[in-house]
């Protein structure tokens, strides 16, 4: 049977077989990829949860830098192994789907918190606090990872926003989301003035398109935490020319 994870749309098309993953829902979609709630199977009746992030077909048949990017977020996240950073399980292709698995976080993401802040009243000082603190953990640990080899990555998250920070039920907060990451093991580079991320979380550097280190995610942050604390995104209606 030919596999169409395009096509599905609505809990009535699951459960659905796909390589050694059984998808069971749709997590989230935008116009690259969908990701699934998924269940890994293997032998004698093992099972584990997973989230499998699948690019649409369409795409990665005629977008080889699209490949290359989903090649990038996998072995970045492949060498990150901490609490407060979404672990990366496996990457491959079925039937001309690429896809990444990952953790599955039961939880919700940090844009949810924040937009029942906005009806609640912002966040208290003492949850900004320790949200804040566990985002500086993962940072700190995908800042200084290293290749199998012991050399540095120079990583640079790139896209630190809400919707990439996760909240699980347990209260581990955690980094999700290297798509866009630069390291020095990227297959696939960003030329010099091109600008990637969210503009109004990027640093001055990054959304004039320069050369960038750990600071700059340092600077988005710095972003990150005026929100939480103000219920206000701090720089708004930012525009690249």
């Amino acid at each position: 049977q030919t596999i169409q994870p395009d096509l599905l749309l609505d809990e009535g098309d699951f459960p659905v077989e796909f390589g050694r993953y059984t998808l069971k829902g749709i997590l989230g979609e935008g116009g690259m990829a969908r990701v699934f709630r998924a269940e890994l199977k293997g032998a004698d009746g093992f099972r584990k949860p997973a989230a499998v992030k699948i690019v649409r077909s369409a795409i990665a048949a005629s977008n080889e830098n699209l490949r290359k990017a989903l090649i990038n977020e996998a072995r970045v996240g492949g060498l990150m192994h901490h609490p407060n950073v979404v672990e990366t399980y496996d990457y491959g292709e079925v039937e001309g789907h690429p896809y990444i698995a990952m953790e599955l976080v039961r939880g919700w993401s940090l844009s949810r918190m924040l937009a029942r802040s906005a009806t609640r009243g912002p966040l208290p000082p003492r949850i900004v606090a320790e949200i804040a603190a566990q985002i500086c953990e993962g940072l700190a640990h995908a800042h200084g990872a290293k290749d199998p080899e012991g050399m540095r990555l120079d990583l640079v998250h790139r896209d630190l926003k809400p919707t990439n920070i996760m909240l699980a039920e347990s209260g581990v907060v955690k980094l999700a989301d290297f798509g866009i990451a630069r390291a020095a093991t990227n297959v696939i580079r960003t030329s010099a003035g091109i600008t990637k991320g969210t503009p109004c979380y990027m640093s001055p550097e990054q959304v004039r398109g320069k050369s960038l280190d750990a600071r700059s995610d340092l600077f988005s942050l710095a972003s990150l935490i005026a929100e939480m604390i103000t219920g206000q995104v701090v720089f708004q209606d930012i525009k690249i020319y």
